[in-house]
């Protein structure tokens, strides 16, 4: 059991590692003639943003079947406020930290929208999730 709280708490760092790295790396060296600017009009960095956070509160959710001492963690309003803290934050980290990259309020509607998504994923979802817990306990 104690190796799923350290599982679980190695997922929600490395996540959080993932995105800084990903909104404060110079991405300007590496050739994106490739990557389409837009998929059915809807811009690319948009996109990575929605899909960057939508697993935020999946990671969180599953974080919190394992830790349920984390009375606070058991609210999805408090997920959502976390969420749209945690993408304030990656805004005004890369206007602040970097010379290439823009504070963008898109990139904000787009990180809150994927936050929306996956807790609607994690209120459909994580009954089964903290089921099939329970089954391998046993």
């Amino acid at each position: 059991m104690k190796s799923r709280y350290i599982i679980t708490s190695a997922i929600l760092w490395g996540y959080v590692a993932a995105v800084m790295f990903l909104i404060l790396f110079d991405f300007s060296d590496i050739n994106m003639s490739e990557v389409p600017t837009t998929i059915l009009g809807v811009p690319t960095d948009k996109i990575a943003h929605f899909l960057m956070f939508l697993s935020f509160p999946i990671i969180i959710g599953i974080y919190r079947i394992y830790h349920r001492r984390i009375k606070l963690l058991q609210h999805n309003i408090v997920i959502l406020t976390l969420g749209v803290a945690f993408a304030i934050t990656t805004e005004l980290l890369q206007l602040s930290l970097t010379s290439y990259r823009e504070f963008d309020m898109y990139d904000i509607v787009a990180d809150i929208c994927g936050i929306i998504i996956g807790l609607i994923i994690i209120k459909i979802k994580l009954p089964t999730w903290a089921t099939l817990r329970n089954r391998s306990e046993h």
